[in-house]
């Protein structure tokens, strides 16, 4: 079975929590330019926010 492409970047940190570079998801869904890429994960975490959603970004 193939692995899912997520899987292959995703790191773990010291405590086992899984995350993921901004950078390496960018390229995995192959935004050109990293800035443009940054815009969305603004307006992300905004729209989180504004949900009251947390997530330790």
């Amino acid at each position: 079975m193939k692995e899912n492409i997520f899987e292959t970047i995703k790191k773990i940190d010291d405590n086992g929590k899984e995350y993921w570079s901004s950078r390496e998801l960018g390229e995995v869904l192959e935004y050109s330019d990293y800035r443009k890429f940054l815009t969305v994960v603004n307006k992300a975490k905004i729209a989180c926010e504004n949900n009251g959603v947390s997530g330790g970004f």
